[in-house]
């Protein structure tokens, strides 16, 4: 009921697409995906563990099942259309922005809730700013991969960022610019064409 509220306190416009709890294998977060009449947004029970999670991943979920109702082309049919780094990190970035910008909290529990250590989830965020040029030059470089090799999105080795989510801090910086620079409102962001996000992207690669 919360997170309806905050939706609907934007009034995006855009049909609400309908929720599935199940239980899955403590391996991800959920997702959307597209059942041949509308977008179903689906969330693995077992991996919320707080309140906080539930709020915060849940919204990031339904946000992905508008934005891919608004914008067709963000969504994915095959594997290879899933791992599209540019595509992911748009798409993350802005579930990412929506999520902070509704529920009004900070980067660190935008990108993880609760999920690690206050210390630990600073500590994080700081070695992502710290290496944030570093970071935007290699997905630049690998914007257009759709293999396995880029991890920028997984959980593999807290050691290092690149293979430990920082794809949702690199996505979420370039979104808030790109805000910036163009004045989009949340209910804007979801409507602007993947192509032209792209863009502007690239734009501030260069």
């Amino acid at each position: 009921h919360a997170i309806q509220t905050r939706l609907r306190s934007v009034n995006f416009g855009i049909p609400f697409p309908r929720v599935v709890l199940f239980v899955g294998q403590g391996t991800t977060n959920g997702h959307a995906f597209y059942d041949g009449t509308q977008m179903v947004v689906w969330v693995p029970v077992e991996a919320y563990a707080s309140k906080t999670q539930v709020k915060v991943f849940l919204l990031h979920e339904i946000l992905h099942g508008l934005h891919y109702t608004a914008r067709s082309e963000f969504f994915f049919r095959n594997a290879r259309e899933k791992r599209h780094v540019g595509r992911q990190i748009i798409t993350e970035g802005i579930a990412t922005y929506l999520t902070r910008y509704l529920l009004r909290v900070d980067d660190a529990t935008a990108l993880w809730a609760d999920y690690l250590p206050r210390a630990k989830n600073r500590s994080w965020l700081k070695e992502c700013e710290d290496r944030k040029q570093e970071l935007f030059a290699y997905t630049s470089a690998h914007w257009d991969d759709t293999g396995l090799k880029v991890e920028l999105f997984s959980a593999n080795d807290p050691s290092d960022v690149l293979q430990y989510r920082a794809g949702y801090f690199i996505g979420l910086r370039l979104i808030e610019t790109i805000v910036q620079c163009e004045r989009y409102t949340p209910k804007d962001l979801l409507r602007v064409p993947r192509s032209v996000l792209e863009v502007a992207c690239r734009n501030i690669f260069a």
